[in-house]
């Protein structure tokens, strides 16, 4: 199964990819605000986003800005994903947009689950590589669009993915975007629509 790209939003896993994760998880809570991982570091949790949403920050390494943002929802994984196959080291921050729960997975444990059937094998070998194109998307429309080309990208998401998207995440993305007078009008017609 090849996951949906869309800007700013890690994909989510399959169905049964889902089922695996709920089955070896341990569910840990969190609140707004608080930060559930950093890296590099000497180690660093696998979860997958039951519910709330985790926002995750490649991290300018000179000055510990945030380069690129995007951001986990439910059926989604953060942590330590970046590392299942291959090592990175690149410096990242991942931290509660809302009150969220997860499930932390031993990555060991996973992979060789994963071992056991090739689509789970190609799903998880893949999946670094699909948020990094999800994470572009959202740079790109982030530095090369006005604001009212981004709130149009998110009403333009909304109507596609209204699987995926819900109204409270397309208003959190909203409130992120929202940068001008102009865009609190926009924001607000965004949010009247059905």
């Amino acid at each position: 199964m090849t996951p949906e790209v869309i800007p700013w939003m890690s994909p989510c896993l399959s169905q049964s990819m889902s089922f695996v994760l709920a089955g070896i998880g341990h569910p840990m809570k969190f609140r707004r605000g608080d930060v559930i991982y950093t890296s590099p570091g000497l180690f660093g949790n696998l979860m997958y986003v039951r519910s709330g949403f985790v926002v995750k920050a490649l991290l300018d390494p000179v000055r510990d800005e945030p380069l690129l943002l995007s951001m986990a929802g439910p059926g989604a994984l953060c942590g330590n994903y970046e590392n299942l196959y291959v090592r990175d080291r690149m410096p990242r921050r991942h931290w509660c947009l809302t009150s969220t729960e997860v499930l932390v997975v031993n990555q060991e444990l996973l992979l060789k689950i994963a071992d056991q059937n090739p689509e789970w094998q190609h799903e998880l070998s893949g999946y670094s590589s699909v948020s990094s194109i999800c994470d572009r998307m959202g740079m790109f429309l982030n530095y090369s669009g006005t604001v009212e080309e981004r709130l149009g990208a998110l009403l333009l998401l909304r109507k596609l993915f209204k699987s995926t998207l819900n109204n409270r995440l397309c208003s959190n993305l909203a409130c992120v975007i929202d940068e001008s007078s102009r865009g609190v009008k926009l924001k607000r017609a965004f949010e009247e629509l059905p």
